[in-house]
């Protein structure tokens, strides 16, 4: 589950998943964007980058965890 920080673009927690064919080479300047929790609700830090108006981030989002 993500709970969107200041400034990401959703203000409800989401479900998502992560994209698994990629790697982070070198990441730069920008604002978190998400703080993530898996299914058993264990805390596995922040993700995503916002700086202006771009975002980006290795999640799928899924649908609102409501």
């Amino acid at each position: 589950k993500l709970a969107p920080l200041s400034g990401a673009p959703y203000s409800t927690p989401l479900t998502a998943h992560e994209f698994h064919y990629a790697t982070t080479v070198r990441e730069g300047e920008g604002d978190r964007l998400f703080a993530v929790r898996d299914a058993l609700g264990t805390d596995l830090g922040e993700t995503g980058l916002r700086r202006g108006s771009v975002t980006g981030s290795f999640m799928h989002i899924i649908d609102r965890a409501d």
